[in-house]
């Protein structure tokens, strides 16, 4: 009986490591999902193109389109009203789902924000693949977003 159980370990073990190391993955994309949209929301009219560009880096070319086409018609009123945005957590990062994208794992994290500035509400899904190279352990590949005033 005492192999039975043996085995029986054996055989449940790296199914439970693998969880682990899932909730541990999971709550390491979510921190940076929400830390990253933190830095890349709180814009002023202080920012220079070095600033922007720095944001940029954690963003595929094809999620900072979104980003860029938000602050296109909002960026003449934070410089010329000399706004420093303060956008606020509204809903907190969760992984709705993991697969594989291209070979690697990737996660889509749905969260929201809210920037009082702007009177605004605003609903993002991010896409986010892990990073082998560069500052940062993650990229988002895809954004969306969805606009509400309030």
């Amino acid at each position: 009986m005492d192999k039975f159980r043996l085995f029986a370990f054996l055989l449940v073990l790296p199914f439970f490591i693998s969880l682990a190391n899932a909730d541990d993955s999971e709550q390491r994309v979510c921190t940076w999902a929400e830390q990253i949209l933190m830095k890349t929301l709180s814009a002023s009219y202080e920012d220079t193109p070095e600033a922007i560009a720095s944001v940029q880096q954690y963003y595929m070319p094809s999620a900072w389109w979104p980003m860029k086409e938000f602050f296109s018609d909002k960026r003449n009123l934070i410089n010329q009203q000399k706004l420093i945005l303060h956008p606020q957590l509204q809903t907190a990062a969760t992984v709705i789902s993991q697969s594989y994208c291209g070979g690697v794992m990737c996660w889509r994290v749905n969260l929201a924000f809210y920037i009082p500035e702007l009177h605004q509400d605003i609903k993002f899904s991010l896409l986010i693949l892990p990073v082998s190279k560069g500052n940062a352990p993650f990229i988002v590949q895809s954004l969306d977003m969805v606009l509400n005033y309030y």
